[in-house]
């Protein structure tokens, strides 16, 4: 993970940024708050002191995975996760809204999602 120094002078002069913590499911606890949560809150962080309007959030399957299979998800489905990396991808998604409330930063929540074939 880069360090919150090196995000913010990443994000200088940038009009958008790019937020992507991939982790395995069963990655260990410290993995996955360095990756999905300090990132998150360092890159939303960079983007405020910088005036980034615009960052690009990567929601992941897992945010959502104790739906049941039958269940159609969209954007307004509820955060149910199925796991602590789970958890994390929530919660960014909840740090990404604060820093639209106040400060007014967009995020467009890109979602990756496993499609299975009708049976």
């Amino acid at each position: 993970m880069l360090v919150p120094v090196a995000i913010l002078r990443l994000a200088e002069g940038c009009a958008r940024l790019f937020t992507w913590a991939p982790r395995h499911l069963q990655a260990h606890l410290k993995f996955i708050l360095n990756a999905n949560i300090r990132g998150t809150y360092n890159i939303q962080g960079g983007a405020q002191k910088h005036g980034v309007k615009r960052v690009l959030f990567v929601r992941s399957n897992p945010a959502t995975g104790f739906h049941r299979r039958e269940t159609w998800l969209d954007a307004k489905s509820e955060i149910r996760p199925d796991s602590i990396y789970g958890v994390s991808k929530g919660f960014g998604e909840f740090l990404v809204r604060y820093w639209y409330d106040p400060f007014g930063i967009e995020t467009a929540a890109f979602g990756l999602a496993t499609v299975l074939k009708n049976r």
